[in-house]
């Protein structure tokens, strides 16, 4: 019947539509999958649609299928005034069908006990959350459908994106929005990973659940420091065991929190990622509502399947590209730690775009770059060091670039936003 609607005279513009959605995997019947190819080439190509041209287009195909007789006897089924219905049928009974595949697919393998079981298992996953991601996306949508969403948003007069908890910074950007990449880089040694998780924090205690791939650090280490900031306990009481009483009920007050939190964490070295868009697609596709926040610490540590003759800067673009796409299909902001070049400790100056470690690719995918910058690197130990620090908004795709100042409270895992002070810039924007 879809063939036939299709087929039909005139029916060009609205075949382009439908078949612009449908895919040779959605026919099953041989006839039926060989006349939709060569409709999509007609369509390709601009040319009329009729019987004739199809059996032209079909060529040793149409006469295997019994020739002009057959074609019409195909395409002779009761044509229906919505198209869309029956291709949102087909679509859906394919992708059944790619479940029983994949499902067998399991089954065998894991029967056959050829491969690991966590290899079975992961291969599943990717190709399960990939056929949960690619439902009813894409395609040209009327400009009314985003009005209506900014009408909406005026309305409820709430911010439709994840607060970070710093104040200034969230009146420039009205928060991280979903589908935005975010770059947060620096130095090492400066504090990314704290900041980053006051940002979790903030998230994951506001606007719901947080995936946190730690690929440097322990998740036992980032759950201990995520408790120090909640709990305002200092970490070093905590590593020597020397917590007062009253610390030690802090302590035990913010991991009770902690335990309500829906924060999840991945510790994996080197996970690819391919890995972290399963992982994540899956657990949004179970829990049925998308992350609050996705955080990648860091991605020079992001692994990839290795391939020959690629450079640092290509395979740090392939990944920076893969989690911009994350971004948009997870519907989420995904914030990724990066480093910066050396040069900028040699020269001691401000961090500047050009400083991001294989910086093109990053700098042209991210959507927001901030740079956490200390005049002084801090030493373990010297707490005597000025803990005074920027965070420069060098990037902002859809917002106003600035700077703000930070207080580094490393005692307590926590950077806090610091009263007003000139920043050491010239140009009149120095003030923050």
């Amino acid at each position: 019947a879809l063939l036939s609607t299709l087929c039909g005279p005139g029916a060009e513009a609205t075949a382009a539509e439908m078949v612009a959605q449908l895919q040779e995997a959605d026919f099953t019947h041989p006839n039926h999958r060989r006349i939709f190819v060569a409709l999509r080439s007609l369509i390709h190509k601009g040319s009329e649609v009729s019987a004739v041209a199809l059996l032209d287009e079909l060529g040793k195909a149409g006469k295997a299928m019994g020739g002009m007789p057959a074609l019409v006897d195909l395409l002779s089924g009761e044509e229906v005034g919505r198209p869309q219905i029956l291709v949102d049928i087909l679509t859906k009974h394919r992708r059944r069908r790619e479940l029983i595949r994949l499902g067998a697919q399991v089954q065998t393998q894991a029967q056959e006990g050829e491969d690991a079981p966590e290899l079975i298992a992961g291969t599943a996953a990717r190709a399960l959350a990939d056929l949960m991601a690619s439902r009813g996306r894409g395609g040209l949508v009327e400009a009314k459908d985003s009005t209506q969403r900014i009408l909406d948003s005026l309305k409820s007069g709430a911010t439709q994106g994840t607060l970070t908890g710093f104040n200034r910074l969230d009146g420039m950007t009205q928060g991280f929005q979903p589908g935005q990449f975010v770059i947060l880089a620096a130095r090492p040694g400066i504090g990314k990973t704290t900041l980053a998780l006051n940002w979790t924090l903030s998230a994951v205690s506001g606007y719901g659940w947080v995936a946190y791939f730690s690929l440097e650090m322990m998740a036992h280490e980032l759950t201990r420091r995520a408790a120090c900031d909640l709990g305002s306990v200092p970490q070093k009481a905590v590593k020597e065991r020397n917590l007062s009483q009253s610390q030690l009920e802090n302590f035990l007050r913010a991991v009770a929190t902690l335990e309500t939190l829906p924060l999840l964490i991945n510790d994996q070295a080197a996970i690819g990622v391919q890995q972290i868009r399963a992982q994540v697609l899956r657990e949004a596709t179970r829990r049925g509502t998308p992350p609050a926040l996705i955080v990648v610490d860091h991605i020079g540590l992001v692994g990839g399947e290795p391939v020959k003759g690629q450079t640092d800067a290509a395979r740090i673009g392939a990944i920076s590209g893969a989690l911009k796409v994350l971004a948009k299909d997870a519907q989420a902001p995904v914030v990724a730690l990066s480093q910066m070049n050396r040069e900028i400790e040699k020269e001691r100056r401000r961090p500047r775009l050009s400083d991001l470690r294989d910086s093109g690719s990053l700098e042209q995918d991210a959507d927001i770059v901030c740079f956490l910058h200390r005049d002084a690197k801090p030493q373990m130990g010297q707490d005597q060091l000025d803990k005074s620090a920027t965070l420069i908004i060098a990037k902002h795709r859809d917002g106003e670039l600035g700077e703000i100042p930070m207080q580094f409270e490393g005692g307590f895992c926590r950077y806090e936003e610091a009263q007003e002070r000139h920043t050491g810039t010239d140009d009149g924007r120095g003030w923050a």
